[in-house]
């Protein structure tokens, strides 16, 4: 009798004699496939028999996986020995000499550093250290196959916007396999100035397209634009866009200035000088030069950083700040967050900054990075500010 069973196709002669006729294939370097099969289907006879297999939910596109906390692992139920998968089925993918960072060694292209099998589960054990490409896909057998269903929505960043453009922004239906689904209605709404496309229907890409249009502002605000499957305010059933939307002509009917840079016109808040602190973090001071007026930073928004290329902080840029102590998580080019934090008239404020990997670990700031953030004032001003911190000097001209 010829089985298959997750990624591996063996023939049985018996309980204690499997045969296997081919590699497996749920990993092939740092590319996981895992393939559902689904479906009812019962013959008896003897000789071959032709299987229609018929794909339900397939595509190339890959979903990058990381462990979190330990090495990554790939469990499937598997009537094979431990001893078939390690040392005939992962031939070319087993590393029998154990993860390669740890034992100092360059990368060997094989990712496999140990398997067991426990109760007819057998699981794979994928060097810590790498980033996965995970595929995901289900075919069926037979009758009563399930079609897939939409699970749940995905989308791109969202960016800043001229008052007088447009912004489109895309929603992409997924179904449970990460694989698109068509045919689908999605629904859209914005929270904030202007107006969005109110439904589409997803393509064979799975994808249903909507525009934003703006409308006058002063300043710089920001607005949220969600998608969602359906009546759904499940957190997978929908995606939001958080845009900022900037008066480009200083049409705005208030009394700001626009996203000026720099600031420094005598009334403005400028921008005194930033330092290096213990621990990472940037205190950056702004002066309210306006000795009459009380001003108000009510939303702060972290729009670039950069390494100085020389100081040997790394290639792992910021990709988000924290903002005072915890008062606001700032992701690298997203919407603007709320704040409050009053700039007396004619005094000085702080600013607190500090800088977090993709990895979630803190940045360290060397002299020579920079960045920039915009803030919102009460007054409908706006402004943004170039920072290029130093390192603080104490008491005995010593850098912290």
């Amino acid at each position: 009798m010829t089985v298959y069973e997750n990624g591996a196709l063996y023939n049985e002669f018996s309980v204690t004699n499997r045969v296997p006729q081919s590699g497996q294939t749920l990993v092939d370097g740092r590319r996981i496939s895992l393939v559902v099969v689904d479906g009812d289907l019962s013959r008896s006879q003897t000789g071959t028999l032709g299987v229609d297999v018929r794909p339900t939910s397939v595509s190339d596109r890959t979903v990058t996986v990381e462990a979190e906390g330990g090495p990554l692992t790939v469990a499937v139920a598997s009537t094979l020995s431990e001893e078939t998968w390690r040392d005939q089925l992962l031939d070319g993918e087993y590393d029998e000499n154990g993860p390669d960072a740890a034992n100092g060694e360059p990368d060997d292209g094989r990712y496999v550093v140990d398997v067991t099998k426990t109760d007819g589960v057998v699981e794979l054990t994928l060097e810590s250290g790498y980033d996965y490409e995970l595929n995901l896909a289900k075919v069926g057998v037979g009758t009563d196959v399930a079609e897939p269903t939409p699970t749940y929505l995905t989308g791109v960043d969202g960016e800043t916007v001229s008052e007088n453009g447009e912004r489109r922004v895309v929603a992409e239906v997924r179904d449970e396999f990460d694989n698109p689904v068509s045919g689908v209605t999605v629904n859209a709404s914005v929270d904030g100035p202007g107006t969005v496309t109110s439904t589409a229907v997803s393509g064979s890409d799975g994808r249903a397209a909507f525009t934003y249009t703006p409308e006058d502002v002063d300043g710089q605000r920001s607005a949220t634009v969600t998608a969602a499957v359906g009546a759904s305010l499940g957190a997978k059933e929908r995606v939001e866009f958080d845009l900022s939307v900037v008066d480009s002509d200083g049409s705005g009917g208030g009394s700001g200035r626009g996203a000026e840079i720099n600031p420094g016109d005598p009334g403005s808040v400028v921008q005194r000088g930033a330092t290096i602190e213990n621990g990472g973090r940037v205190a950056v001071t702004l002066e309210n030069t306006d000795g009459e007026r009380r001003r108000v930073v009510e939303a702060v928004r972290f729009n670039f950083y950069s390494q100085d290329s020389q100081g040997g902080a790394g290639t792992d840029p910021p990709t988000r700040a924290v903002f005072g102590d915890g008062e606001a998580t700032l992701p690298v080019r997203g919407a603007y967050r709320d704040v409050s934090v009053p700039l007396e008239a004619g005094g000085n404020r702080t600013l607190s900054f500090a800088f977090d990997d993709r990895q979630g670990q803190r940045h360290r700031v060397d002299e020579g990075d920079f960045f920039v953030f915009s803030v919102l004032y009460d007054d409908g001003d706006a402004a943004t500010y170039f920072v290029a911190p130093e390192k603080r000097i104490d008491s005995g001209g010593n850098g912290n």
